[in-house]
């Protein structure tokens, strides 16, 4: 999750009517693209492969009515690939296909490699999580940042905010100059007293990881994970890889009801160099590879990555979060998402790994291939609500614009329904459970109104993960 994806996705489904059909690609019949995961051959469904036939059928048609651009699916029960269908465009206006090896930018999901790499030279004895940060750059040997612990960085708890920098991370020229102004600037809130999503704290981790090591953290990353996963569509910045870069898919942003594309393979990265907390380009493949280690105890062959009870640790809640670990998100499954749509994540008491890519920024279809998947095999999380019956005139009351501690949000009201937007989403339907209690149908949000002594709406409280989050109404 990035700048502009605050946590929790708040979006909808709606009908945009494209002329232009979804362009769907399979690699089911093919040879073994890996020697790793074996192909399911067979033609014949699965008990698994039939959970997954309501995800499919609604990701093409996502595609079609251009709630998303293209995506890809893949599922891997074992080592076994039950799944693995791409839909749509790579890039929508070069009418290039999306096909099964696109390469994306991963953002977020990058987070956990990094963590990954901190936790190895734990292990090895080269850094503690004790440790305080100020023992490896000397920027944050000061009054406001000598607190600040490596475990604090691994489990965002070191104080800073979103993204935390004081700058865009654009307008650094390497990753070190980064992390220093964001050490002489210091945390937003005291060290290791609140779970606070952060890009910053894991650009720092990775300058950290840079100054033990004595080499890039991206150089780390490659040599110790990427090469010895055989993850070789996979790497941490666009100049170590230009023979692939025709394979990187066109990234969009939504603006209105439809998406533009924001970035293309011909265009430099946005940042110069490797944040570390985001910034990873994978396939769905290579980056199953890396979540397989993580579900197989930190081991992959006969290689131990990570020790079986550093992994237990890890997918541990951090003790200020119930759905985070170190540099993991955490409920029934274990992984991570990205803020340009993507999300990869492991069922550990199936052996499944579910990994829905796509290009399409922000989109809500993350959350709700998760949280479908999550219904299907029984592990949602999410109360079941009864929708009441209620007199629409009372969501005139409700609609207006609401200060999210991050972003604005959107009420509105079609005379009968009632709908929430994001800057950058569609609308979404939340149904009635009372007249001021709201809920989705599909993903783990409710909203709750507030009024004054007068009857006025003046804001309303969201719900989402265990946590209440407080709007107020603006206009």
């Amino acid at each position: 999750m990035d700048k502009k994806n605050i946590g929790f996705c708040i979006m909808t489904i709606i009908i945009c009517f494209l002329l232009a059909a979804c362009t769907r690609q399979s690699d089911v019949e093919t040879s073994n693209p890996d020697e790793f995961f074996t192909v399911n051959q067979s033609n014949e469904k699965t008990v698994i492969t039939d959970k997954f036939d309501n995800i499919l059928s609604l990701i093409n048609n996502w595609v079609v009515d251009g709630e998303i651009v293209g995506a890809q699916l893949l599922v891997i029960e074992n080592q076994n690939i039950l799944i693995n269908e791409s839909y749509g465009w790579m890039d929508k206006e070069l009418d290039i296909p999306m096909e099964n090896d696109t390469i994306f930018r991963i953002r977020s999901m990058t987070k956990p490699i990094t963590g990954t790499a901190a936790l190895m030279l734990v292990e090895q004895g080269s850094l503690s999580l004790s440790d305080p940060v100020s023992k490896y750059l000397s920027a944050f040997d000061n009054d406001k940042s000598r607190m600040i612990t490596v475990g604090h960085l691994i489990t965002h708890t070191g104080g800073f905010g979103q993204p935390g920098s004081p700058k865009d991370f654009e307008n650094y020229d390497s990753l070190r100059e980064a992390a220093d102004d964001i050490g002489i600037t210091g945390p937003e809130v005291e060290p290791g007293t609140m779970y606070i999503y952060s890009d910053a704290g894991v650009a720092v981790l990775g300058a950290v990881i840079a100054e033990v090591t004595g080499m890039p953290v991206e150089e780390f990353i490659q040599k110790n994970i990427f090469t010895p996963l055989n993850m070789s569509d996979t790497f941490c910045t666009l100049d170590s890889q230009p023979d692939k870069r025709s394979r990187i898919g066109a990234t969009y942003l939504r603006m209105g009801d439809s998406y533009v594309k924001y970035w293309d393979n011909s265009k430099s990265p946005l940042v110069p160099y490797f944040r570390a907390s985001g910034g990873v380009y994978s396939t769905t493949l290579d980056y199953a590879k890396f979540l397989y280690m993580w579900l197989n105890d930190g081991k992959l062959d006969s290689k131990q990555f990570i020790s079986e009870k550093m992994v237990s640790q890890a997918l541990q809640p951090n003790g200020f979060s119930n759905h985070y670990g170190y540099l993991w998100e955490l409920g029934n499954t274990f992984g991570h998402g990205g803020s340009d749509g993507t999300i990869g994540f492991a069922i550990p008491n199936k052996n499944i790994m579910v990994l829905y890519f796509t290009q399409s920024r922000s989109t809500h279809t993350v959350e709700v291939v998760k949280a479908m998947v999550l219904k299907e095999f029984g592990l949602s999380e999410s109360v079941q609500h009864d929708i009441a019956i209620v007199d629409p005139s009372i969501y005139q009351d409700y609609a207006g614009k609401y200060q999210h501690p991050q972003i604005i949000l959107e009420i509105t009201t079609d005379g009968d329904h009632l709908y929430m937007k994001t800057p950058d989403t569609s609308y979404q339907l939340f149904y009635p459970a009372s007249k001021d209690f709201f809920f989705h149908e599909i993903l783990d949000i409710q909203l709750t109104f507030t009024k004054d002594h007068e009857g006025k709406t003046t804001g309303m409280i969201i719900h989402q993960n265990g946590e209440d989050i407080e709007a107020i109404k603006i206009e």
